[in-house]
């Protein structure tokens, strides 16, 4: 082997090792490229699960925390149409204010009637209130006809108000009794709302 046949070689090698060089760089350089994007991604969603497991957490403790607001919600508003027993209530609240309640009247409903069954099925008592979801509204008459003082009126009405089932009075009637001065007949139209 001669000397230039040497140093032939020796500039193959050498471009060789300067090519590898660069090829290298240029791989290594996409490689790490690739990682850190893939680093980077995964510390976003590691931060993403961090933040979601915070509201988890906050959301159950809130859960624990309105736990009771929602026992007392779902007393307020009734789960089922229980005539009987908002009957008993507003018997209940007349009678600890004085005032005797002469008749209670619901409003007309074809449920149960044979003759119905083939017709609409969803005529019921109740009317849904709109602008909230899943809330009902069942609409009751309470007649006093015996005479009232005014007085005894407002304690009933008080009454009303601060019960702890949810209602609103959509209707007051008031008319002076014929056969006592001072005292009044009473009409109320009550709105008692339930989620169904």
């Amino acid at each position: 082997m001669n000397s230039k046949r040497l140093y032939q070689l020796f500039v193959v090698g050498l471009v060789l090792l300067l090519v590898g060089s660069v090829a290298s760089a240029y791989f290594g350089q996409k490689l790490l490229s690739e990682k850190s994007t893939q680093l980077t991604n995964l510390k976003v969603k590691i931060a993403a699960l961090e933040l979601q497991e915070r509201s988890l957490i906050q959301a159950k403790t809130e859960i624990e925390q309105y736990s009771l607001l929602e026992s007392v919600a779902k007393s307020i508003v009734p789960q089922e149409k229980d005539q009987a027993r908002t009957i008993r209530e507003l018997v209940s609240l007349a009678g600890a204010s004085g005032v005797t309640i002469s008749g209670i009247s619901f409003p007309s409903s074809e449920l149960g009637d044979a003759k119905s069954k083939t017709q609409d099925q969803s005529k019921t008592q109740l009317d849904k209130v709109e602008g909230i979801p899943g809330l009902s509204q069942l609409e009751l008459t309470v007649s006093i006809d015996k005479g009232v003082e005014f007085p005894t009126i407002i304690n009933f009405l008080e009454r009303l108000e601060n019960n702890r089932r949810t209602s609103a009075i959509s209707s007051v009637q008031i008319n002076p009794d014929g056969d006592i001065t001072g005292s009044f007949q009473l009409g109320l139209t009550v709105l008692v709302y339930i989620t169904p």
